[in-house]
Order: structure tokens, then sequence, then C-alpha cells
């Protein structure tokens, strides 16, 4: 996931700055003092983290968070700022998207500018005694807060905003920064003196110096006012362990010794378990087998029960309600619940156990990992796959610590084959990198030209400018804000000589007695401000915003609209304006009440309360299915309450326990360039693989098992098979097989599925090298072509787009060509793609994306006019994305979530393949090995074996009729030898049958007229 670094708060107690990354998902921490760097948070897949400030009177900070899995719902969370003590905060009326956060120490509050509601509001850092600061009308891009103001900027404007913390009334001031394009972010950033040494923050461990800690020293969450006795706590970087206050590096074991995780020690695996403590804190005799106990019989008057003997007339309880759980190698039993987690998953700062023993020191520590994986500093296993592959897959990071990357020095951008060019040559048009990375996801227009802003529809857009977006309150207010004045052309200023006010958006004027007095006569409502009120000389009533039931949801709707936080009410305290939630019905205890979950006291008397993850239904919880929702990228669980992610067979579940990844490394992507084939690695290195002749490759495909190259050559019509993909070792090739123009490997029956597209004799064909032998599998209608075919090897179906006039037919198949399903008619069907596991099928066409199950059902439009797939073709899946080729970039669409679409990189190339081990399945038996057959054989869905002869007709005992040469496909220029030699045997053989049949005859008709002539002669 890309870096999104939006907002870096300093915490001055620790002299360390907070950094809230949006891509990653996670809040680090630097000490400016040491330049070290540690993990504090790192937020569930489902939370987007949007803003947040730091707090350092509480040793806390507080993060506005997007909640995707609840309709994008925001709330604003508290943290200690070790990590520590998350707990929400505010749960209601923040509508966002945008939210910004800023502490002011001077007035200890926490101002929330909420873009939603145009509003500027205020709590106490613990939540309470929310009020409203500033009502604005235009976007809030960044917020500041000094000892006397509040300030901000707007995304759309240069402008800066500023309002008096000390003042009511909705006064706000503004100042144009014109030096600045109109599309400029500004940020903004106050600067303060030095703590004051009275400041008791000051007696703090780790403001002192030198600090107690060698790395990082980080505030622990402490009330207020803060006493002598404030912790603090040490943290490490990635790959260095902590011990007391001090970070080490791991100790290294070797194959045969078991590491000590809390003593960071070895010492040899046989003595593991062996009742004697090896390591220094005994972590060798943790987890070990429970011993069992032979049943020697219990003495008269006792029964055996449970590995004790107890009276013949107690009742021997069952100690469990299930049977004791297996969990496999890969798996973690958690401690006192009958449920198996991936061990990918333990101590990843999520709970997966619903006794949370996955997350436990004890575990974390004790827990071995294979020796195909990689162990974290936090505990979990990884694949040593994983391990320096550019992506952090522990949750702290430990896995990338201590790997080599080369870097580029500073002002060089860094190509994806690791060479360096200048950075002046990055976007500039001209592709200097032989990957062409240079100018990727620069989306730069063809020419360079000012594009004006629009304007929100809150805001007045200038005549002359339209790139100048200006406030409401700008228009007719007296003064000119726009070139031109155009702002003040049209408002009449014929109210103040009859002693009259005006309305501000309006030709209207009203008398000093309708202004304020509760009731809207301008239109607008300008004659109920505050400033309407100053005006008239009358005090403004605060008035309460009213919300709907649905902004309400997770608080409490006072009576006159107002939404509260539940811990504020029934707390004895007023918080509603109109008092509704505090009355005596808060008293009636909740054991009156028949909730099936949890119950609440409420002004309303006792309410039935739903957790996360149901819904009410009367008063009864329901639970919600998440996995409607697409929330997993491969296996979706659905839970009481919750849901669980799983990877399918040749991956493994990610840090975040959504996404998946494969065990067998990143792998690499091979493509055709004319006659050539290039490699580009997982470090986006670029490489020429093989070379053959001078014609095009039109297709190629790959076998993972037997590292084997395929390709096809449509003029003059050949295949080839290159054993590895060295450059200059050759392989196999077969011609007079027809025109190939698209291949599809069967990795499992190692059989060649291609399409013939010779004019009036269109087929799809299979070729196999290990038998040497060629079959017709379908003839395809002569009015057609063929726009993509698919095979799945594990399902045994192969599936084809055929185009007819405008409309495309997607058709499934065996693998011996029988058993035709049309699938789907219409659109424009240009590429296809499987899911073996989860038996669907993708199909792709210009801006579509279309989900079909197998069986042709369940048809789900994922993408209709997406401007990202242009003109996608042979799209493949990979872990968590769709791959396809889409003018000469290639593309990749999410496969879950919101199936998003993106640019992955720029490849000049015909066809592609990726090379991986995870996608080609190995978990399928090859019923063809033993399977007796002279010619092609394949597996069809039944999983039986079937022998395919060259003219597409099933043999029953595996054997074919002979051909004749011509027909005959060739080898490396030669024809099966079998068939030629059986083929001229034949022939031999019926020549000299016929040969000697005439002899014979012509000696039977001789001697039959010597007989004839003999006998007239004895006659006479």
């Amino acid at each position: 996931m890309a870096c999104k670094i939006y907002w870096l708060v300093l915490d001055y107690v620790s002299d360390s700055l907070y950094i809230l990354d949006e891509g990653r998902r996670m809040i680090e921490v630097i000490s400016l003092r040491t330049k070290h760097k540690a993990l504090i948070y790192r937020f569930a897949e489902e939370e987007i983290p949007i803003s947040f400030c730091v707090v350092p009177e509480y040793g806390r900070l507080l993060v506005a968070v997007s909640e995707r899995d609840y309709n994008n719902e925001i709330h604003i969370d508290s943290i200690g700022l070790d990590g520590s003590d998350k707990r929400h905060l505010l749960m209601n009326n923040i509508l966002g998207p945008n939210v910004r956060l800023r502490y002011s120490s001077e007035m200890d509050i926490v101002y929330i500018a909420d873009e939603g509601h145009a509003v500027i509001d205020f709590i106490h850092p613990e939540g309470t005694g929310r009020e409203n600061f500033r009502e604005i009308i235009t976007t809030v891009a960044s917020l500041a807060v000094s000892d006397t103001h509040v300030f901000w900027t707007d995304r759309h404007t240069q402008r800066l905003y500023w309002a008096d913390v000390h003042k009511t009334g909705q006064i706000i001031r503004r100042m144009e920064l014109s030096i600045f394009p109109n599309d400029t972010f500004l940020h903004l950033q106050i600067t303060s003196p030095p703590a004051n040494r009275k400041n008791p923050l000051t007696k703090h461990a780790c403001f002192q110096n030198p600090s107690p800690c060698s790395h990082l020293c980080v505030q622990i969450p402490h009330p207020i006012p803060q006493d002598l006795d404030m912790g603090y706590k040490c943290l490490c970087p990635a790959g260095l362990l902590r011990m007391n206050d001090t970070c080490v590096s791991i100790k290294t074991c070797q194959h045969n010794e078991f590491y000590c995780h809390r003593s960071n020690d070895c010492f040899l695996a046989a003595k593991k378990c062996d009742g004697e403590r090896d390591c220094k804190f005994g972590e060798d005799e943790e987890n070990c087998p429970v011993p069992t106990f032979k049943y020697l019989g219990c003495s008269p008057g006792k029964k055996f029960c449970n590995n004790i003997c107890i009276g013949v007339n107690e009742v021997c309880k069952n100690n469990s309600k299930k049977a004791p759980v297996s969990c496999s190698s890969t798996q973690y039993k958690c401690a006192s619940s009958f449920k198996c987690v991936d061990k990918h998953t333990i101590c990843d700062g999520k709970v997966d156990c619903p006794d949370g023993s996955d997350e436990t020191p004890e575990a974390c520590d004790a827990v071995p990992c294979s020796e195909a994986d990689f162990k974290c500093t936090s505990g979990a296993c990884v694949p040593n796959s994983w391990r320096c592959d550019k992506t952090e897959d522990c949750v702290d990071g430990s896995d990338e610590v201590g790997c080599e990357f080369k870097t580029c020095e500073l002002g060089n951008f860094q190509c994806g084959d690791e060479s360096c060019i200048p950075l002046a040559k990055r976007c500039d048009r001209n592709y200097d990198c032989i990957d062409l990375s240079d100018e990727d996801q620069c989306d730069l227009p063809e020419l360079a030209v000012d594009i004006p802003l629009p304007c929100q529809q809150w805001e007045f857009s200038c005549e002359h400018n339209s790139s100048i977006c200006l406030p409401l309150t700008a228009r007719c207010n007296g003064k000119v804000d726009c070139p031109g004045g155009t702002d003040e052309v049209g408002c009449d200023f014929h109210c103040a000589p009859l002693g009259l006010y005006p309305c501000k958006q309006e030709l209207m004027c009203v008398t000093r007695q309708q202004m304020c007095n509760g009731r809207n006569d301008c239109a607008d409502g300008s004659d109920e401000t505050i400033e309407a009120c100053e005006k008239a000389n009358k005090t403004f009533e605060l008035k309460v915003s009213a919300y709907p039931v649905t902004a309400c949801s997770n608080g409490f709707l006072c009576g006159n609209g107002q939404c509260v936080e539940w811990d504020q009410v029934c707390d004895g305290k007023h918080h509603c304006d109109d008092h509704t939630d505090e009355n005596n019905l808060c008293a009636v205890p909740c054991h009156t009440s028949t909730c099936t979950r949890f119950c609440r006291q409420t002004p309303r008397g006792p309410q039935c309360v739903c957790p996360h993850g149901y819904t009410k239904v009367g008063e009864t919880c329901t639970d919600i299915d998440e996995c409607k929702e697409d929330v997993c990228s491969h296996v979706c669980h659905n839970m009481d309450g919750s849901y669980r992610c799983s990877c399918y067979y040749g991956y493994a579940l990610r840090s975040d326990t959504h996404s998946c990844k494969s065990i067998y490394g990143g792998g690499s992507v091979l493509y055709t360039r004319g006659n050539t084939v290039w490699s580009m690695s997982s470090e986006f290195k670029h490489r020429m693989e093989y070379t053959h002749g001078d014609k095009d490759f039109s297709d190629l495909d790959y076998d993972y098992r037997n590292d084997k190259l395929y390709l096809s050559i449509s003029t003059p019509g050949q295949l080839l098979e290159i054993n590895g993909t060295t450059q200059g070792v050759t392989g196999n090739d077969i011609v007079n097989m027809g025109t190939p123009i698209m291949i599809s490997y069967d990795w499992i029956s190692e059989v060649l599925l291609f399409v013939d597209a010779t004019p009036g004799a269109s087929y799809i064909k299979a070729c196999t090298y290990k038998r040497k032998a060629c079959a017709n599998l379908q003839r395809l209608p002569s009015n057609s072509r063929v726009t993509s075919l698919v095979v799945d090897p594990g399902n045994h179906l192969m599936f084809y787009c055929i185009s007819q006039s405008q409309d495309s037919i997607i058709r499934s198949a065996s693998l011996s060509g029988r058993n035709v399903t049309d699938l789907a008619t219409g659109g424009n069907c240009s590429g296809l793609a499987v899911d073996s596991f989860a038996r669907k099928l993708y199909v792709m066409g210009p801006g579509a994306l279309v989900e079909i199950d197998y069986d042709g059902k369940n048809v789900v439009t994922i993408h209709k006019n997406n401007p990202q797939i242009e003109a996608p073709y042979k799209p493949t899946i990979f872990e968590d994305h769709i791959y396809y080729l889409d003018n000469f970039r290639l593309k990749r669409c999410l496969r879950y979530n919101n199936f998003e679409c993106e640019v992955f990189r720029n490849l000049t190339a015909v066809s592609y393949i990726i090379r991986q081990g995870s996608v080609q399945r190995d978990d399928v038996v090859d019923r063809c090995r033993d399977a007796p057959c002279s010619n092609v054989c394949v597996t069809e869905a039944t999983s039986a074996a079937v022998c395919v002869c060259q003219d597409g007709t099933l043999s029953s005992d595996g054997s074919c009729l002979l051909l004749k040469y011509k027909e005959l496909p060739l080898f490396n220029g030669k024809a099966t030898q079998a068939y030629r030699n059986n083929y001229i045997t034949n022939v031999i053989v019926i020549v000299i049958v016929i040969l000697l049949s005439g002899y014979g005859l012509v000696f039977l008709h001789h001697y039959y007229i010597r007989w004839q002539k003999n006998r007239s002669n004895y006659a006479q």
C-alpha cells in the first residue's frame, strides 16, 4: 500500500514527531534526538485515519477515523501516545469526509473542523462539552490554533481565514495570499516557545536529557493535573527487541536450536519440554504437551472422571461442550476455546481468538514458527519468501530490517531496474528508464492549460475569474472582492436610507423589530444571525443544531433534536438543552428488560442495545452478514457478530486480515515484444529472456512446475516449447497444425490448447509435446472469431468468447470439447479470467468488468463505463487483483471492497503472463499420468481421463485410427514416428496382400485352364 503522509505533529515532552500515514493506515513516531522510528498504532483494514492531533498534557492523541464497514461513518478516538488504551470519544454528529483536529493547550480544548456540517466545534480532550465555535462556508484544507486565534485555509482559494477564540458570534476574517496559485494546498503550522520550566511536564522522564530509553521514549496516558510519577514507555525500531529500557539485536539461532523469546538466547531444541528450565525465563517449558495419565482404577466407592476419581454417586460433568479441536501445523489453537486461527494472524495486534490468547505475551513469545517461516519481532510468523520483498508484512516491519536495497542519491529518480536518472527527467514526457517507470502515474494532459476550479454550491464565483471562489457573505457586502467589482453588481443599497435593514442574499428590507425575533423574515434567514442581532441590539438566542434520527444513530437524540453521546446520558448532569437526557426513568434497572444482548438505562426507560455486527429487529439482535459486502479478498466466513477472512491454497493472509499474498514470493511478469520475450521482476527490473527468428509472437503461456515457456507464431503457424527461459536455449516446435492466434496451457495434464484461426477451418485444438500428438477439440462457426480463450485445469474446463456481428457469446466446455454451454450473450468480450477456487468467471470488455458463476448464474456487474478499462486483454487473477493489458499498460482491479482499478506499470507488450507458483494450482491430481492414450489425454469435469484422437473422436481403449502423412503435425520438422511407421507398414502389408492375391488368382486361373485342357485331351 502506498505511503500517504498527511499529518505530522510534535510532542514537545518527548521531543518526538508523530506521523499519520493514511496510505499504510498507521501512526509512527520519530525521536528527534536519536532519529529512530517506531510503530505506534496500526489501524484495522476497515479503518481509514483522516486527521489527528497530539495532546501532550494527557499523554494521548485524538484521531478521526472513517469506518468503511459501517457506511463510512466517522468517529473520533483517543489513543495513548504509546499506542495503548484506544477508546471511542465521539461517535455522532461528524459528517466529513474532511475532518481536521487541533489542540489548544492554553484553553485545554480540541477544535474539530467538520467540512460536511460546515462547522468548527470544540470539545474537552476527554470528549465532553462539545460546543460550536464557528459556522463556515468554505472548505478546510488545514487548521491551526494559537493562544488567541483559530486559523484555517480553503482548498479552492489562496485565502487564509481566522477567528478570535475569545469572541463569540460568527465574525470571521480573511486574507488574500495571492502569491500562491488557486490549486495550492496551504498547510498551516503554529510555532510556540520552549516549555516553561514551571510546567509540570518538564519533570517527565522523557523530557530529560539523557533519556531513560536507548532509542525512543514516549509518554503513556496520564490524567491532568500531572503528578511527578507520570509513566513512560521505551519503544524499539523494527527488528530490535526491548530488554528493560534498552533495545538489543535479536540473537540468531542455529537450525538445531530453540530461541528464547523473552530471554533473547538460544539452546538446543532437543531440550525443549524436558522438565528443566533452560531459558532464563522458562520459555522452553511453555506450551508443552499435557502428560496423559494411565487409568489404574479407582478405589471402591469411586469412579474415574476427567483424569480423577470421584464419588460413585457424583455426576461426572463433561469439561467441554465440544470435542477437542485438532489444529494443523499452520494454525494456532486458542487457549480456552475450540477454535484454530492461522499462525500468520497471531501477534499481529488484532484479536482473532475469542479469548484473546493469540495476542498474549505468552503466545507471542513461545509459539514457534516453521522452517518455512520468518518470525517477526512481534512474535508473528510470515513465509520466508516475504522477507526483504520491500513490503512490510510483519506488523512491526521487522521482515524488512537488515535488507540491502540499492538507492539513488538525492536529486535522482530510481527506475524499476534500480538504475538512476536525474529527478528533472521524471514526468517530462520522455521515456528515460528502460521500463518506462519515469513516466508512470504522471497523468499529465497533452497540453499544459490552466483548468479553472469550480466553486462549491455555497460559494460565489467571480464573473471575470471563475477560479476565485468567495463566501456568499461577500456578495453585496459593500466591498469589492471580485475583479471589476462583479460581486457588488446588481446590489440595491436602498434599505439604509429608509432606516431598514437589508437581507443579505435578496433585494428585501426588514424592520428592526423583525430582526432577531425568532422568525425568518428574510428568505435566507439573515435577519436571525448573530450579526443581525448585534445590529438590532438584541441578545441572540443560540439555536441548537437539530439532527435527523439517522445522523444520531450512535447517540441519544434529545427532544429538541440535539444529539449527545451516550456516556453523557443518565449521568446526573444535563447535556441536552431541553434536559431530556435526565429524568426519573434513568433509575429504572435493566433487569426488568428482556433484551437478547445488552440493556442500557435511558430517560425513556431501559433500552435494548445491539453491539457492532448486529442489527436490531424489534427487541432482538440479528447477526449482520458482512460477507455480502465483499470485505475479503478470497474467502469470507460470517461469524456471530463478526466475520473472518481466509485465503485459497498457495496464499496466506496479510497482517491487515483481509487481503492475501502468495507464499511463493513475488514472482515476475513474462511478456512478448515483437520476436522477443522479456521479464519484469517484482522489483520492476526488466530483462530479455528469449528471442526467436524474425517473426512476432502472438501469445505466450508458461508451465511453472516444469519451467517451460510456450509461444505461438500466427504466421507461418508455429508453436514453441522452450525448456527454461534462458537466452539461447532451444526446445521443441510444432508446425502443420494451423494458424495459432491465442494459447492457454493445462499445466496438470501438460496439454497446450490454442485457437486455430485458419479461414474456413477454425478450431479449438490441443497439442501435447510429451506424447507428440495433436487433436481437434471443437469446430468453430465460420462467421465468428474467438476473442479470448482461458483454461481452468483445476476444474477441467475451458472458457472462450466468440464474437459474432456486434455481440459476444461466452461459452464453457470440457477440455475434450464436449458439453458446450452458452453462459452469457451480449456486450463486447475481450478477455476472460477464471477463479478456480470460487468457480467464478470474470469477463472484461471496454469499460466493463462482470462476474459470472461457472454455471452462468449470479451475473454481477462490477464496473460499467470505467475509464481505467479501455481495451482490456488477457486478464489474470493473482493475489487480490485482476491484472490485464490495456493500451501498453499493465493495469489491475481490486477483487474486493471498492474494486478500484489502477495503472500498475507501463508495459509495451503484445501479451503477458504472471510467472508465479500460486497462479497455477498444484493441489489437483493428474488423471492422465497413468491413463492409456496414443494421442492427447485430457481430464473431464468428472475427473475421468479421456483420450482424444486427431479428428476429435474419443477412444475407449486409448488407441486412435491412423492418418495420412499430410494430416500429421510436425514436431521439430518430423511427423510422429509411430504414426508414419504404422501407416507405411499398413500400406506395404496391404500391397503385399493384394499382390499375393493377384498371383494366387492368376495361378488358379492358369491351373484351371490347364486342367480343363488336360481333361479334354483325356476325354478324346
